[in-house]
């Protein structure tokens, strides 16, 4: 019998032993799946922080990128509108110019003597006293006749008779009127 008891002393204390491994080894493992659980949880949570960070640069190239292009178009915009405008400004000053140049030809045709043979737009009938290509009326250094003929006279020598009626002789004078020299 004390074999017995010994042997069912052992037996329970193998048992024991076995009984308090399993349990040590069964609070490990619960640890371990914590510890496990928790190694995913940070990493998924780092994943999706990275993908939304990832993301947001995304937006962020995109609006900028957006913005870029607005730039560009509102830039084409303000320079059609520029060119838009400096055409209309060069068709007005055309126009305006055309207008002078109709007015002018106007006013210088409805005279009957009016001829401007070189094109600077001054009546080569015009009167010069003095010669310079300059129409007595815009002459600066023009001076108006004392005698009240309107004319300067400038002296000069020339034997000229006449015989009859109602001629005109001339007596030493000239005067210059007339086209341009």
């Amino acid at each position: 019998m004390q074999k017995t008891n010994l042997l069912s002393t052992i037996s329970l204390i193998v048992l024991t032993i076995i009984f308090v491994s399993t349990n040590a080894l069964a609070q490990n493992e619960p640890t371990q799946m914590k510890k496990q659980t928790k190694t995913q949880v940070k990493s998924e949570a780092k994943t999706q922080t990275q993908i939304k960070e990832q993301k947001q640069m995304q937006n962020e190239i995109k609006t900028q990128s957006q913005s870029k292009n607005q730039i560009k178009n509102e830039v084409k915009t303000q320079t059609k509108i520029n060119e838009q405008s400096q055409l209309k400004n060069e068709n007005k000053t055309q126009t305006k110019a055309q207008n002078q140049m109709k007015n002018q030809t106007q006013s210088q045709s409805q005279s009957k003597n009016f001829i401007d043979l070189n094109g600077d737009g001054v009546n080569d009938n015009s009167i010069d006293s003095d010669g310079d290509g300059i129409p007595n009326g815009q002459d600066p250094d023009y001076t108006r006749s004392q005698d009240g003929s309107g004319f300067q006279k400038k002296s000069g020598t020339g034997n000229a008779t006449g015989s009859g009626t109602g001629t005109t002789t001339n007596t030493g004078t000239k005067s210059s009127r007339g086209g341009r020299k």
